[in-house]
């Protein structure tokens, strides 16, 4: 036996999305760049990634930060400073 009424919701309100296009969804995947940083902001974004690196996966290798964009003379001279005021947002539980 067929039925005249499906048993559905009537169709929400509204406007259809428009959907991001492919490169603008790429680049939002990507991580910036960080070779722009410099001194201060530069240990600040080190810290904070690796602080997140660190919740997220228990730490962050050389190798990985350098995939984030970091340069290696970024790492040479920020990486102890920021080392240091990671595990300070860490103990303060930022």
């Amino acid at each position: 036996m067929r039925r005249r009424h499906a048993n559905r919701l009537p169709a929400a309100p509204g406007q259809i999305q428009q959907q991001p296009s492919i490169p603008s969804f790429i680049a939002s995947a990507i991580a910036p760049k960080r070779a722009q940083l410099k001194d201060g902001a530069a240990v600040n974004q080190l810290a904070e990634d690796m602080r997140a690196a660190y919740h997220r996966e228990g730490g962050i290798s050389h190798d990985e930060l350098l995939g984030l964009g970091w340069t290696a003379a970024q790492l040479g001279s920020h990486a102890e400073k920021a080392r240091s005021r990671a595990q300070h947002l860490a103990d303060a539980g930022v």
